[in-house]
């Protein structure tokens, strides 16, 4: 009320300070928080520099707009000059805009101050008026497709506008749908004809935006305030005769709209619920029955059906411990329209045994709840069988051929006797004070410290007898570049797996039997390769794993593969 009281004095004090040649004229003084309002500051004569008010409580929608007109009555001279604003309010309270000012024949002038005030609800206005016309002739409703639903049940809302007037320049507000997860979808705005309360309007569907509840209870949704500029035919007409249309800015907002979301029903409930709603089906598939040792084969398992898939995992699988599985890939085609949430969720997993025999790949379990028959529904896979054989020694995938057996020359005699007797007569009387016998002691001793040290493993003699690993693999990498050149990217990718495996079984003295991903990263960590060298190494050879199932025939790929794998061998090849 103080405010109020202020304003009004402020307002009578301008009246003598200001002149009125420069005059302030609204078209509403009362309006409401989602309407619009046009002020024009008028002056009789000529200026310059014409500096509008601050603005602090409005947004400007338009303007500034500026004419002027000349006229001549009874030889008399006279000048017109406005400016002209369209405003709408930030908030609801009593504003005042403060004057205008402008230079006049050197001297600067100003407006009255003018007072508005904002309600929250619209303001009533003569039935005639422009903007009263707008508001009878244009309407945003919202509608969804379920009045109730469950926490976690998908629901379509579908955002109408109803017009009958010539509309442009519309911008939708930002909208936040508290309580939800929201899925917005493309709509396709062109214009029909539909009734609307018993009257024939033109219509468009401006939005339309899948929510999911994530709390029970009757939950509000926010209205949605849509910004456009209407064309309101006047009583004037121009020069050719033309109605002339008068452009108003408006502000519509739909109609409100609360859903009833129920909670899930405790009983029956699954201890291990997923949080899927809707109607789902489960999927598995292995694509091989039976593969060799180190081969691959691909295990997927599939949630299609019509629910809150954006929401939902794939349920998990676990498999044998002696089969190795590399990451999951993700396949998911999720549609989200009119009609809802649609699609599958889908999950292919890399699965290699390194050991043979007969595996049972567990059954995948998946359970849901359907509102239609407001039931909660578990789905148990049949299980898979997969028999692995072959020989592991003898499988030419891994089967690294680096170590070099002894060739044993058999001897004819199967037993020959010690001898007692010596031709040395030095070596019969004075063995134990020779230097052979002191050189054989050292020999002794050395070799079972070395043993004691290598036992412990404070002695690698991987430093005392380096072999020429580096080198090998090098040779093996010209001839994966000779099956690049020709083409033959099948055997280029094998050969290419191959060798990363040789590298690091042959360097580190490591059966191919012990080798694994995991193995790899150790050894390599253990003498001090750099973690982002590993990451790239492994990252080589989980990739090559995938070629083995869906080989690439695109030469640029072969290649990037073959120079990352030589860099990267080098650069552990420096640090070793």
């Amino acid at each position: 009320m103080v405010r109020l009281y202020t304003l009004i004095i402020c307002f009578c004090l301008v009246q003598f300070l200001f002149s009125q040649d420069f005059n302030v004229k609204v078209s509403e003084n009362k309006i409401g928080l989602n309407e619009s309002f046009e002020i024009s500051f008028v002056l009789n004569g000529g200026g310059k520099d014409f500096s509008p008010p601050p603005f602090s409580d409005f947004r400007i929608l338009r303007g500034p707009s500026k004419s002027s007109s000349t006229s001549i009555v009874n030889g008399n001279l006279s000048q017109e000059l406005i400016y002209t604003y369209v405003l709408k309010p930030k908030k609801i309270g009593v504003f005042a805009i403060l004057p205008a000012s402008i230079k006049v024949k050197g001297k600067t002038i100003g407006t009255q101050p003018m007072i508005i005030q904002v309600q929250k609800s619209n303001a009533s206005k003569k039935p005639n008026t422009p903007y009263n016309i707008v508001a009878r002739k244009v309407h945003l409703e919202v509608a969804s497709n379920k009045k109730s639903c469950y926490v976690g049940e998908p629901i379509v809302l579908t955002y109408t506008l109803y017009f009958n007037l010539n509309i442009g320049n519309i911008a939708q507000q930002p909208i936040k749908y508290n309580g939800f997860w929201t899925n917005n979808i493309d709509v396709n705005s062109s214009t029909k004809k539909n009734q609307y309360k018993g009257e024939n309007y033109n219509s468009a569907i401006i939005k339309q935006v899948v929510l999911v509840p994530q709390n029970s209870g009757k939950q509000s949704v926010e209205k949605l305030s849509l910004g456009l500029v209407a064309n309101v035919p006047t009583n004037k007409r121009d020069f050719f005769n033309m109605t002339i249309n008068q452009q108003i800015d408006y502000t519509v907002v739909s109609n409100h709209l609360s859903i009833n979301v129920l909670d899930l029903p405790v009983l029956g409930m699954p201890d291990n619920f997923s949080g899927a709603i809707g109607d789902f089906q489960l999927h598995t598939d292995l694509d091989k029955d039976s593969i060799n040792i180190n081969e691959s084969a691909i295990f997927s398992v599939k949630i299609s059906g019509d629910g809150n898939l954006t929401l939902i995992n794939t349920p998990e699988v676990n498999f044998n411990d002696e089969i190795e599985v590399f990451d999951p890939k993700n396949m998911d085609n999720i549609k989200v329209d009119y009609r809802g949430i649609k699609g599958y969720k889908k999950e292919e997993y890399l699965i290699v045994p390194r050991y043979k025999g007969v595996y049972n790949l567990n059954p995948v379990v998946f359970n849901f709840f359907n509102p239609n028959t407001k039931r909660y529904v578990s789905l148990r896979s049949e299980v898979k069988e997969i028999q692995v054989s072959g020989n592991q020694q003898l499988d030419n995938s891994y089967t690294l051929e680096s170590i070099n057996k002894e060739r044993i020359d058999l001897i004819n005699e199967d037993i020959k006797f010690i001898k007692t007797t010596y031709g040395s007569r030095y070596l019969k009387s004075n063995f134990s004070k020779s230097r052979l016998f002191l050189v054989l002691m050292f020999v002794g001793i050395f070799t079972f410290i070395l043993a004691f040290l290598y036992k412990k493993k404070h002695i690698d003699f991987n430093l005392f007898f380096r072999k020429n690993t580096l080198k090998q693999t090098i040779e093996r990498f010209k001839y994966i570049n000779l099956l690049l050149s020709n083409k033959k990217y099948d055997q280029f990718q094998s050969e290419l797996l191959n060798t990363l495996f040789f590298y690091v079984s042959d360097r580190f003295s490591i059966k191919q039997g012990n080798l694994s991903m995991q193995k790899i990263k150790n050894v390599l960590s253990q003498h001090n390769v750099p973690n982002e060298l590993i990451d790239e190494y492994l990252q080589l050879i989980e990739y090559l794993e995938r070629c083995k199932y869906s080989p690439h025939q695109e030469g640029s790929v072969s290649k990037d593969l073959y120079i990352r794998s030589v860099n990267v061998v080098n650069k552990i090849g420096e640090i070793l």
